[in-house]
């Protein structure tokens, strides 16, 4: 064979059987390899909306702690009778002429079943069938977190009088109590300049009228003024009080809020927080008033909601007997896996460690959904103080 022939002998390429070949390995090799990208993608989306729903519960973790810790700033100092008896005291307030407290209709949805007669207590848990409802309540004030006993009140024209004003300025929020009395929301005209014992009364929230409390009532014991804080178009001295529920609409997975004194009656709840299924809580208690907790105790009994606001002195005593709160968060991510991450009569368990345990039975599109629980204490500052 000459050199020309086994030139082309060479350049005969490959044969129909290799070319076959390599094609099933190439076709092999691609499916391996799109096999190993989709299980990363489905790995990669499931973990993203797993540190979702983890964000999105810290996130309402810290809401509902800030709010929770600060309960009673401004007011649990007046809550004996030496003080206006504060604690429990039925809040009449309006807001451009309207009242808004007691409130004249029912509450928005989550919250429907809050009731209308809403009295002043730091925090209040109100049990639900799914999840429960927080009443939280704090002042702003940020100055004399005690109540200051006023001289005299007048209607016309509507002042109260102090020993001094010192530290008040216009659109403050005072809450006038008085022990046998409702309490009333009042707000701060303008303060006159220099030494005076005036302070005047007027702006969106003065109403000498209420439901259960008028101004000219006060004065037959000795009235207390609290400041709450300031509602105000001015920014520099804008600082509103925290009167807030809080609770899940179940319609958007949502942890949501209600502000008792600048929302609108026909206003919708402020989202918080997405992925939220269910919210518990329930109260540490110090029975024997030596400032330690010293037990659990569910939202039930003498420590449900509507006996924890009857304005009785038992309800009273109840109330300052709370020093701390544990809420639990059941969260969920948005993403629904195709197949079903949780059999049939899955149960998420929330405090199982103080014997206190509460289950959420998933359902529906939740066995397609990964969920995770965040539990959390938070002591109540303001009545450990006390």
């Amino acid at each position: 064979m000459n050199t020309l022939q086994r030139m082309r002998v060479k350049e005969a390429g490959f044969s129909l059987v290799e070319l076959m070949v390599s094609m099933v390995i190439a076709l092999v090799l691609t499916l391996v390899i799109s096999k190993v990208m989709l299980d990363h993608e489905v790995s990669k989306r499931s973990t993203t909306t797993l540190n979702d729903a983890n964000q999105n519960g810290a996130l309402a973790a810290y809401e509902l702690d800030r709010a929770i810790r600060s309960a009673g700033s401004g007011f649990m100092q007046s809550w004996s009778s030496a003080g206006g008896n504060s604690l429990g005291c039925l809040i009449n307030s309006s807001r451009d002429g309207a009242i808004i407290l007691p409130r004249p209709s029912a509450f928005p949805e989550p919250f429907t079943g809050v009731n209308p007669n809403v009295r002043l207590a730091p925090v209040v848990v109100q049990q639900g069938t799914d999840s429960d409802v927080l009443i939280a309540m704090s002042g702003n004030a940020g100055f004399a977190e005690v109540g200051r006993a006023v001289l005299a009140v007048s209607t016309a024209p509507a002042n109260v009088r102090l020993v001094n004003t010192l530290g008040w300025q216009q659109d403050d929020l005072v809450l006038l109590v008085e022990d046998g009395l409702d309490c009333m929301l009042q707000q701060v005209g303008a303060v006159a300049a220099g030494a005076t014992d005036l302070l005047p009364l007027s702006g969106s929230f003065f109403s000498a009228t209420g439901t259960s409390a008028n101004l000219g009532s006060f004065g037959t014991a000795t009235p207390y003024a609290i400041a709450l804080g300031n509602i105000s178009t001015q920014k520099t001295r804008n600082n509103p009080p925290e009167f807030k529920l809080y609770g899940v609409d179940p319609t958007r997975y949502a942890l949501v809020t209600y502000d008792l004194l600048t929302q609108g009656a026909n206003e919708a709840p402020l989202p918080l927080a997405d992925g939220v299924v269910a919210m518990r809580a329930v109260y540490g208690i110090d029975i024997d008033g030596d400032g330690d907790q010293d037990a659990w105790q569910a939202p039930t009994g003498a420590f449900a909601s509507a006996a924890l606001l009857n304005g009785s002195a038992a309800s009273q005593s109840l109330l300052r007997q709370i020093v701390s709160v544990r809420v639990g968060l059941i969260m969920r991510t948005s993403l629904l896996e195709k197949e079903a991450v949780n059999p049939a009569g899955t149960e998420v368990e929330l405090f199982k460690d103080i014997d206190m345990s509460v289950k959420r039975e998933l359902t529906g599109d939740e066995l397609y959904a990964r969920h995770r629980t965040v539990e959390i204490t938070i002591p109540l500052r303001n009545v450990l103080l006390l």
